[in-house]
């Protein structure tokens, strides 16, 4: 069938990076004046938190090296994640193996005429036909703009990395590109499994002797594992499973970002206008004692008659 549905070329993620060249740019606008917005906020944040001496302006200059280096190599960084995942689902099921399996399913609804004086099993089976088809052709469509609309919104996320009570983002934005990425490998793996049970020698004797069940009974089984991949896929990719690894991976890029920031942090901590350990202690010494003489002198002032 020769529709862009069945254009794998369509709906393939490795070019998204390419195809969304142009709206990048504007991406990246936003992305660097939300750098000029946030990182005055985080410094304020910062600020207060130093009022009760839990600042920490070391993992600022460490999430802001992490915004612009994660900048600097976000097209290596997405097109590392979309592309991986491709050489796993076809690693899991061969290319060929996958087309002979669709030319399979959708041999009934191809080959048979049916209309509605067609006795109503054979309207269901080439129903099943059909669907079997379009749900995986929707599934890889709907995952492209998906992941477009993600790889749009990317630098964006990155960039609120810098205010800490927007930190979150970022990590939720890995997620769902990894988890979109995903569906057509857990697809991939069910499908598999259901080759090594012989579905294949099954579907074509069923094509041949006209078995309306076991064609039915196939092809809807295709479609509800289709549908339920991606319910699969946010499953297996949960936080409960996904967080050790994200916080793993978190670590050992802070660890070597704080190495090559270290020295340039250092530096700026020690600069007469940034607020050195000894400033701060003396600023948080200074605000405690006139908040005790305020209090005191309350508390005299309501103990006379």
């Amino acid at each position: 069938m020769g529709t862009i549905f069945q254009d794998p070329t369509i709906t393939d993620i490795s070019r998204i990076s390419t195809t969304m060249a142009s709206l990048k740019s504007l991406s990246f606008v936003i992305a660097f004046a939300l750098v000029g917005l946030l990182t005055p906020l985080e410094v304020i944040h910062q600020n207060i938190r130093a009022m009760e001496g839990r600042n920490s302006y070391t993992n600022l200059f460490i999430r802001l090296g992490l915004v612009f280096v994660g900048l600097l190599l976000y097209d290596r960084i997405f097109d590392f994640m979309v592309k991986t995942s491709t050489i796993i689902e076809y690693s899991i099921l061969s290319i060929d193996r996958w087309s002979e399996l669709l030319a399979q399913l959708a041999q009934f609804f191809e080959t048979r005429k049916v209309t509605f004086v067609t006795s109503l099993p054979l309207i269901f089976t080439w129903l099943a036909s059909f669907l079997a088809i379009l749900a995986q052709s929707i599934m890889y469509w709907v995952r492209y703009c998906l992941l477009s609309v993600l790889y749009f919104i990317g630098p964006i996320a990155f960039v609120f990395n810098i205010f800490e009570p927007t930190s979150f983002l970022p990590k939720a934005w890995f997620k769902n590109v990894i988890q979109l990425s995903l569906w057509p490998v857990v697809m991939k793996i069910i499908v598999r499994v259901m080759l090594e049970l012989q579905v294949m020698t099954y579907l074509t004797s069923a094509n041949t002797n006209l078995d309306v069940l076991t064609l039915v009974g196939i092809n809807s089984t295709f479609v509800v594992m289709v549908v339920l991949s991606p319910y699969f896929t946010d499953h297996f990719i949960s936080g409960q499973t996904f967080g050790p690894f994200a916080v793993m991976a978190s670590t050992l890029i802070s660890t070597k970002t704080a190495s090559i920031l270290k020295g340039v942090g250092g530096s700026a901590l020690r600069s007469p206008l940034a607020p050195t350990p000894r400033n701060l202690s003396r600023a948080i010494a200074t605000t405690k004692t006139v908040l005790r003489k305020h209090v005191m002198g309350r508390s005299r002032e309501g103990g006379r008659p």
